[in-house]
C-alpha cells in the first residue's frame, strides 16, 4: 500500500513540474508577441530578479516609460538592445580548427 502511495506521489509531483513548465513557456511565448512588457513581464522576459530590475530603473541604467506616474512599462526593442550590450568579440586566431579539443568525451543524453 505504501509502495503504491509513493508512485503516486511521485507521478503526481512530476505531473506538477510538467505543468509549471508549461506555464512558464506560455508565459514567455505570450511575451515574446508583445512590443511593450511590464515590469513583472520585463523580469520574466530578462530572467533578473525584481530587485535588479529596480536597481536598474533607479540608477537609469535601462530606458523605461511611467504613462500614468506609477507603473513602469519597457519597450521590448530597448531590451533587446540592452541584452547586447557590452559585446566581446571572438578572436579569430582561436576560431581554427587546431586548437579545438579532439578526445571530448561522449555523454549519454
Amino acid at each position: 500500500m505504501d509502495n503504491l502511495l509513493d508512485q503516486l506521489n511521485e507521478k503526481l509531483n512530476e505531473i506538477i513540474n510538467r505543468q509549471k513548465k508549461i506555464e512558464k513557456l506560455l508565459v514567455y511565448q505570450s511575451i515574446s508577441v508583445k512590443g511593450m512588457l511590464d515590469f513583472n513581464e520585463t523580469v520574466d522576459y530578462l530572467k533578473i530578479s525584481k530587485s535588479k530590475l529596480y536597481k536598474l530603473t533607479h540608477k537609469r541604467r535601462i530606458e523605461f516609460f511611467k504613462p500614468e506616474g506609477k507603473k513602469l512599462y519597457f519597450s521590448k526593442a530597448t531590451l533587446d538592445k540592452f541584452l547586447q550590450k557590452n559585446k566581446f568579440k571572438a578572436q579569430k586566431d582561436n576560431l581554427d580548427d587546431s586548437n579545438l579539443e579532439t578526445n571530448i568525451p561522449d555523454f549519454d543524453l
